[in-house]
């Protein structure tokens, strides 16, 4: 709580309790003290959360139900209650480290760039001036990461051929990188032919991606939304 509102008429000497409950294997631990008299002065305090992070798992997405109980002698108890926004907290790669696990809120868009890996971005850059738009930050439908290693195989298997054309072999581009990526829902052909491409690239190319993917969904632990650059 900030500076309080002014009261008026009977709301001198209104006390205030403030309770937190969330789900998804997430505990919230309310960090304030209750009783305080609304118009006392300010107060300060916070709301702390643990959760269950057992590598590998995925737990549900869930919200905070912030509870504020108001009380004074001679009143009937009064009850408000809001909530937060939707979030998730988990540890998908199984790391012991902190910076591995993590809350995020799964609605909420963020990006990964592929400028400067040249052949991957010009696959993208030539899809977009084509009309395929899904990923791009500037007005196209977000990607969705998907968390399902066997449909990711089968996505990037249903568009990739299984080897590299010869004018490409000779140029020493034998590695396909398909876009949408295969580990996002739009990936393979959930997309019709005019929303997706395959580029040669070169094999040192595409492992530079997988890192920089990698390490973005490192820092976004457990976002969802994935539009690219």
């Amino acid at each position: 709580m900030s500076g309080p509102e002014p009261t008026t008429r009977a709301g001198a000497g209104v006390a205030v309790n403030i309770g937190a409950a969330s789900a998804g294997g997430t505990k919230a631990t309310v960090h304030v003290s209750q009783g305080h008299i609304l118009n006392s002065g300010a107060a300060d305090g916070s709301v702390g959360y643990t959760t269950s992070n057992a590598p590998k798992k995925i737990n549900p997405k869930a919200k905070t139900t912030y509870t504020y109980t108001f009380t004074k002698p001679g009143y009937t108890p009064g009850t408000v209650s809001c909530g937060s926004a939707v979030y998730r907290c988990d540890n998908y790669y199984g790391s012991r480290r902190a910076s591995r696990a993590g809350c995020a809120i799964p609605e909420v868009p963020t990006g990964v760039s592929m400028v400067g890996l040249a052949r991957i971005d010009e696959g993208i850059r030539k899809l977009r001036a084509n009309g395929g738009h899904h990923g791009d930050p500037y007005g196209g439908k977000p990607l969705h990461w998907m968390i399902n290693k066997a449909q990711e195989n089968a996505n990037r298997k249903a568009v990739c051929p299984r080897t590299a054309p010869p004018d490409m072999q000779r140029a020493g581009r034998t590695s396909c990188d398909e876009y949408p990526f295969a580990s996002t829902y739009e990936g393979g052909t959930h997309l019709p032919a005019s929303q997706r491409e395959i580029t040669w690239v070169k094999v040192n190319e595409n492992k530079a991606q997988g890192g920089t993917i990698t390490a973005w969904r490192a820092r976004c632990t457990s976002w969802t939304t994935i539009p690219s650059t």
